[in-house]
């Protein structure tokens, strides 16, 4: 990912002039920058389980049918059938369970993506989860196509409870910043 040029110098950002008051205001245009970029990434992370529970949906539904069909053979005594049934039971399950856990992983997405654009809109310092932030934002992060398929990733996070005081954009801007700088390293 290349970094434009409103991805600043993160000291640059203090040293304007001494005012203090652009700084919000410069972590949010960070932000709003970041999450533009991302936006192409979270579509796709969005639409990869979407297709998946789709294609198992459509897949299930022709299943059921010719399970149907079968059911209706096997009333009639024939004995062959009730293999064919047990298969199409078997394919039947491996699609509820492809729908299943890629329903849940859309729903993990979305819960990450609310939770992160709620917590960006509060203006108001407040205490913050040290690990939670970091975990949450490097789940976020997936949204960054060459971050979620070609870095390979090792976390040791320690689960303290530390917590800092904090606006929290402004510390997702930080490791933000941190994590593109790398990327473009």
């Amino acid at each position: 990912m290349q970094l434009t040029d409103e991805h600043k110098d993160l000291n640059s950002l203090e040293s304007d002039g001494g005012h203090a008051d652009n700084l919000p205001a410069k972590f949010e245009s960070l932000e709003l920058a970041f999450l533009g970029s991302l936006l192409p990434g979270i579509v796709h992370n969005l639409a990869t389980p979407l297709s998946g529970v789709i294609g198992a949906t459509q897949l299930l539904e022709m299943r059921i049918g010719e399970q149907e069909r079968i059911l209706a053979e096997l009333e009639r005594s024939a004995p062959t059938q009730l293999e064919a049934l047990l298969l199409q039971h078997k394919k039947s399950c491996n699609n509820l369970d492809i729908m299943s856990r890629n329903a849940r992983h859309l729903t993990e997405l979305l819960q990450i993506i609310i939770r992160r654009f709620h917590r960006c809109a509060q203006d108001t310092p407040a205490p913050q989860s040290l690990f939670e932030l970091v975990s949450n934002e490097l789940q976020f992060l997936d949204a960054n196509l060459t971050y979620k398929h070609k870095v390979r990733k090792r976390f040791d996070l320690s689960t303290e409870p530390l917590t800092v005081y904090a606006v929290y954009r402004h510390v997702v801007a930080v490791i933000d910043e941190f994590v593109l700088r790398a990327l473009a390293a």
